[in-house]
């Protein structure tokens, strides 16, 4: 294998597994793309991008000799899936901060009613 089907060999695995994680975990839905207020919702796309960005790292960093495929793809799959806790954190946080600003509000209403 190529040093070319190296990397291609990473970077389609990798988004592949991005793409079968984000239809697990949106119960088989595809999320498109679409402008927000706060900006572009990449959807599908996130999580085929930082899939096939965790495994190109992993393979270059963990697999010394290119003529693995079998190691290739384990290790691009692996890696995929990694980075998508990437995203969990970040929708974690988002959901958290929505959280505390309902809190507060409920706060200054039960204030105001009082």
């Amino acid at each position: 294998m190529t040093t070319i089907e190296f990397i291609l060999t990473a970077i389609i695995t990798g988004a592949a597994s991005g793409l079968g994680y984000h239809f697990i975990n949106n119960q088989y839905i595809l999320d498109l793309p679409k402008k927000e207020e706060s900006g572009i919702y990449l959807g599908f796309i996130a999580h085929m991008i930082i899939g096939a960005l965790a495994a190109l790292a992993a393979v270059t960093v963990i697999i010394p000799d290119v003529e693995s495929h079998k190691a290739t793809i384990g290790v691009s799959i692996l890696a995929a899936m990694s980075g998508e806790s990437f995203l969990l954190r970040n929708a974690l946080q988002t959901e958290r901060r929505k959280n505390k600003n309902l809190d507060e509000l409920d706060h200054i209403l039960e204030e105001e009613i009082k």
